[in-house]
């Protein structure tokens, strides 16, 4: 964020929704109004400046901001434009970190709602979380929501004061989807359950010999996503906010066979995620 300067920010992450009329558009941002009402993240700030560290700061009460803009009727991409009108950029120190702009379809009923929520605040198993309970406000099934779990337990408990050092904005990241065939699928899980490990662990080991090969070196250091919901305590699949970390894998390829590989790399994954 700091990076980016003002400019566009990596970590604003925006989601366009069709309505098939402003009755329901306005349901569903009371509804997310509710929502953010509901959890401590959602009314998330954060500050730094003038301060010995960057602390998370939490109002008691943060308002939606609603914002309408207007489209070009000739646009062959409303959506995109709509993302556009909006903007990647938003000030951490404004709390809800989520807000939306919203846009009549031109020539229809219809209207586009663009959801902005600062990855600061949200991680992908939050996004459903929070789309889950504007469903249950909209819909009227509130009494089935269970009682919300604050975000300060995990933080008081991840907390680990490491320093990180990271290079560029992650504006220049492009993201590229490959899906396995069913052949495939079956092969790796076979493999998996006779290696008695976890499939991510041999498409890790997988992954560390691709880069090996591309990159012409035997010592190879790549990112892993960890998922911090899973050593967050009872609840933490219900609870909206960041659980999700980047962590370096580095493997030594070449230097044993496949069997010694996905168990060093199953011992470095336990320890990352740790």
């Amino acid at each position: 964020h700091l990076l980016a300067d003002g400019g566009e920010d990596a970590y604003v992450q925006p989601i366009v929704v069709e309505f098939d009329s402003r009755a329901r558009l306005d349901a569903f941002t009371v509804a997310l109004q509710q929502v953010v009402d509901r959890h401590d993240i959602l009314r998330t700030a954060i500050v730094w400046e003038g301060l010995r560290e960057p602390v998370q700061v939490v109002w008691r009460q943060a308002v939606l901001l609603v914002d309408e803009v207007g489209l070009d009727p000739r646009s062959t991409d409303l959506a995109a434009d709509l993302v556009a009108l909006g903007g990647m950029t938003m000030d951490l120190g404004q709390a809800p970190l989520i807000d939306v702009h919203i846009a009549a379809v031109p020539g229809s009923d219809r209207w586009l709602g663009m959801v902005r929520m600062h990855h600061m605040v949200q991680d992908h198993t939050a996004v459903e979380v929070l789309l889950a309970e504007v469903r249950a406000f909209v819909s009227g099934n509130v009494e089935d929501l269970a009682e919300p779990l604050p975000f300060r337990d995990f933080v008081a408990q991840a907390r680990a004061g490491l320093d990180v050092d990271v290079r560029g904005d992650g504006a220049g990241v492009v993201r590229a989807g490959l899906g396995f065939s069913p052949e495939w699928d079956s092969r790796i899980r076979e493999v998996a359950r006779r290696l008695q490990t976890s499939p991510a662990t041999v498409m890790h080991v997988v992954w560390a010999r691709v880069l090996a090969v591309v990159s012409g070196r035997e010592d190879v250091v790549f990112g892993t996503v960890l998922f911090g919901r899973m050593n967050a305590g009872a609840g933490a699949d219900r609870v909206a906010g960041p659980f999700m970390n980047m962590l370096p894998v580095r493997a030594l390829v070449g230097r044993s066979g496949v069997l010694a590989a996905v168990s060093a790399m199953r011992g470095r994954l336990a320890g990352l995620l740790e």
